[in-house]
């Protein structure tokens, strides 16, 4: 499955392989013997400049902020099985296990494919292109009731565009 995503996102060698996971986890998706979805996340730390808000004041200081999100690193369908709800499953059974909202998730060089999937399925769109090539959606920074108890669980997601 490694060097499938690999493949299909124009990598020369897989981003994922079970040899080098330390502290990352890797939710696979199988049919019988069949592999039909992987998603491999993890935290790593980021230096990210955030949306600049209305009442914010131009300040170097606060350029960029270190954050640590947990961050989507892979994350690939089988091709046949692409457009059929497999990936929808694969995602929703990871956020639930890692009890997370994909808002407060980075993803690391999302495809074309996987932003569209994020708009659909979670209502993220928006946010500001970064340097070390992460996304981090204008959402994570929202501090309002969106990430309190009385949200509900992550399977209940409104959207946000």
């Amino acid at each position: 499955m490694g060097k499938r995503s690999a493949t299909a996102q124009g990598l020369r060698k897989p981003v994922t392989c079970g040899a080098i996971l330390g502290d990352q986890r890797v939710y696979l998706l199988v049919e019988g013997r069949k592999a039909l979805g992987v998603l491999k996340v993890g935290r790593k730390r980021l230096f990210v400049e955030a949306p600049f808000r209305r009442n914010d004041f131009a300040d170097v200081r606060n350029a960029f902020q270190e954050i640590e999100p947990l961050c989507a690193l892979d994350f690939y369908v089988h091709e046949k099985c692409q457009r059929a709800g497999f990936g929808h499953h694969l995602f929703d059974a990871m956020i639930q296990r890692e009890r997370i909202f994909p808002e407060q998730m980075g993803y690391d060089r999302p495809s074309p494919k996987l932003l569209g999937f994020l708009q659909k399925h979670y209502g993220l769109c928006k946010h500001k292109p970064q340097n070390n090539n992460f996304v981090v959606f204008d959402a994570f920074w929202d501090n309002g009731s969106k990430h309190g108890s009385d949200r509900g669980s992550p399977m209940n997601l409104p959207g946000t565009c």
